[in-house]
């Protein structure tokens, strides 16, 4: 019996010598564990902040450009007759010098009918901002009559014509979201200045500016 009872104890004995031993690997595992999530949120957040950085940069590479929606393509189209005609149609006056590139860009959708967005790269933002403000101008003096496919002396059926600040793929998308959710959700006004998207939810309320879709799905 004493020699079973040693041999009890001395089993005991080890397996508490081994779950001490694995206690100690354990916390080391929990430690290493606890290190690597710190070290992936801090990664993550740098990422993010990477990501965020090369956004601003896209889009402040497109600080000269204005985007020209809805032109109906034509095969023997000028298309910088077309932007001096919008141009001359809302009394903005600027130089050929101040329009250095203008191109049609390719559809998201390749199955739409929608033609494709023109693209015009001016020389300066001022430039830019100046031709943005006559459309707006324009079009609330002629509510009834906003600019359109027959300004431009496009036949066929008279189609309306958009001018917008050129976004990046993101601020796009934001954009478009920005806006499902606003007819969702009541907001009366959405607009883009400055490439950042405001919402508001009548005249007597605040503008509120949309960072994320984040921040846009928590809006009541």
């Amino acid at each position: 019996m004493r020699k079973e009872l040693d041999q009890v104890t001395n089993t005991v004995q080890f397996l508490s010598d081994n779950f001490d031993e694995q206690q100690l690997i354990n916390d080391r595992y929990k430690t290493d564990i606890s290190q690597l999530k710190t070290e992936s949120t801090s990664q993550r957040a740098q990422l993010n902040e990477v990501a965020s950085l090369m956004e601003q940069l896209e889009q402040r590479a497109r600080d000269c450009n204005i985007e020209i929606q809805c032109v109906p393509e034509h095969k023997s189209e000028n298309l910088l007759t077309i932007v001096k005609q919008l141009t001359k149609v809302v009394s903005c006056d600027i130089a050929d010098s101040d329009i250095k590139e203008f191109h049609r860009v390719a559809k998201v959708d390749s199955d739409s009918k929608r033609s494709r967005n023109i693209i015009v790269k001016l020389t300066s933002p001022r430039v830019h901002d100046t031709i943005l403000a006559a459309v707006k101008i324009f079009n609330k003096k002629n509510e009834n009559d906003k600019l359109n496919s027959t300004h431009l002396g496009i036949a066929g059926d008279k189609q309306p014509i958009y001018v917008s600040e050129h976004l990046s793929p993101m601020n796009k998308k934001l954009h478009a979201a920005t806006r499902l959710v606003a007819k969702e959700k009541k907001y009366e006004f959405v607009w883009i200045r400055k490439s950042r998207i405001y919402i508001r939810k009548n005249k007597h309320s605040p503008a509120i500016l949309i960072r994320n879709t984040d921040f846009l799905n928590s809006l009541k």
